[in-house]
């Protein structure tokens, strides 16, 4: 996600950083932030695992395993932790590699001759296990055969082998996409249905060996049905009182299916961040590093094997790695702060734009950034904003209403919500990004600065 020398400044802006310790009336900030957005969006449930000094020394439960049963949830419930997954995925291969039992450089095409015939197979010729883990090497999101999902609703009946080989089959690269990052939960079912393939054992053994027996994740696993019963229910991401369901992931379990809990994945976080400051210190890399071989995504952020590096983007001087995902219902972000020895958790059974900001509080909280107050709106006041706004190259903005906020959507992205700083001032949380909008005499839109980080753009709103 960062390019070589801009990690180099990082780590040493950070360097004579130490262990921060969270003191009780930030514990008391952060409790007053979940309780706003628990309340504030109507959310079921919401778990936040806050480790410092390596251990889980804090955990913030609210909500229950289902609306009405009085079962509240703890850092023992489970979550299904969508992309998450990924992460795990790729220690796998990571330590396959290590291993010398894969060669992460070698041909996709080598791997699935026999699958799809010489011919066939040449598709793949030119990219190879790593630009997949990489997300680098041309491959859909998703397979074709995978029907759309409305926005909400959990997937049932899976993806099968015999859909995910017609795909294979039928599919076509984005050649100009290759070399570039594109992210694809295809090309995460495939690297599971490789491994699978190389080792001969199933994806949840792999996992058993590789992730949860050696750091203590004894209550994750791959198998849905396993836990079924004792998993938190999950509900519609915009009707949150209607329940959905996990997702049935079938090929695509390596890309999202695993099912963990706070304080299981709070273990991995603690080995993971512990593998990486040794990694800063000795340059030797293990099963945990996922970052050592890198490439840029933006600016200030890299993507490694399944996992982001890069600046917290309310300061830069604060190295940060990790994962989020979102299966509509299921939430999770998953992100460690090696510098300051810190690491965050969250989950959740009905994510949204909230989770995110959510988590852009509780992050500045802990990390000691300042959080920029917000103040409602009235609809009014809100309505003179709501239109499409022209970035140009193609890229057009929409902001829209939704209840007492707005919310931004740029060329049919996911939502993200905007909060007023002042009557003609919006801010996002999740981002380093704010609106300014001058208004006429009349109250009129005269002009539009969008301020990201240290650029300025002058969109004009065309609708």
């Amino acid at each position: 996600m960062k390019k070589l020398g801009i990690l180099i400044i990082s780590i040493g802006l950070c360097a004579g950083l130490k262990a921060q310790s969270i003191d009780q009336e930030t514990l008391n900030r952060v409790e007053i932030f979940i309780d706003k957005a628990v309340e504030g969006f109507d959310i079921p449930s919401v778990i936040v695992g806050i480790v410092e000094g390596g251990a889980l020394k804090h955990t913030i439960s609210r909500g229950e395993y289902k609306r009405g049963s009085g079962q509240k949830v703890n850092g023992q419930s489970q979550y299904q932790i969508a992309s998450l997954t990924k992460s795990m995925t790729a220690i796998i291969a990571n330590s396959l590699s290590l291993e010398g039992k894969l060669d992460l450089d070698r041909s996709i095409s080598d791997f699935l001759k026999d699958d799809l015939g010489a011919q066939k197979s040449k598709t793949f010729a030119n990219i190879t296990l790593k630009d997949v883990l990489q997300h680098r090497a041309g491959l859909p999101n998703d397979g074709a055969s995978i029907p759309p999902t409305p926005n909400g609703q959990a997937m049932i009946g899976g993806y099968t082998k015999d859909n995910f080989f017609k795909d294979l089959s039928n599919m076509e690269l984005k050649e100009d996409q290759i070399g570039n990052f594109g992210y694809s939960n295809f090309g995460f079912a495939l690297i599971g249905y490789i491994l699978t393939k190389e080792t001969g054992e199933s994806y949840e053994n792999l996992l058993q060996r590789y992730v949860f027996k050696p750091y203590g994740l004894n209550a994750s696993t791959s198998d849905l049905e396993s836990v079924r019963s004792t998993l938190v229910t999950p509900y519609h991401v915009h009707k949150r009182n209607a329940e959905t369901a996990a997702w049935e992931m079938g090929m695509s379990i390596p890309a999202g299916g695993v099912l963990s809990t706070v304080s299981d994945l709070s273990k991995l976080l603690i080995a993971e961040m512990e593998a990486f400051q040794q990694y800063q210190k000795d340059g030797i890399v293990t099963p945990l590093v996922l970052t050592a071989d890198k490439k840029p995504l933006v600016e200030t952020t890299n993507y490694g094997y399944g996992f982001f590096e890069g600046k917290n983007p309310s300061d830069h001087s604060i190295m940060q790695l990790g994962h989020g995902g979102d299966v509509d219902g299921f939430g999770s972000f998953f992100e460690f702060y090696p510098d300051l020895d810190m690491g965050l958790i969250l989950l959740t059974s009905s994510g949204g734009s909230w989770f995110n900001d959510l988590k852009a509080d509780v992050e500045k909280l802990i990390l000691g950034i300042p959080v920029k107050d917000s103040m409602p709106l009235s609809k009014a006041e809100l309505k003179k904003y709501i239109g499409k706004y022209d970035f140009g190259k193609g890229q057009v903005m929409r902001i829209f209403r939704r209840g007492n906020y707005l919310m931004t959507t740029l060329n049919g992205s996911s939502p993200a919500r905007l909060y007023a700083e002042s009557e003609n001032e919006f801010f996002y949380k999740s981002m380093n990004s704010s609106f300014e909008f001058e208004l006429d005499k009349r109250g009129k839109i005269s002009k539009t600065i969008y301020r990201q980080g240290e650029q300025e753009f002058f969109p004009k709103k065309i609708r």
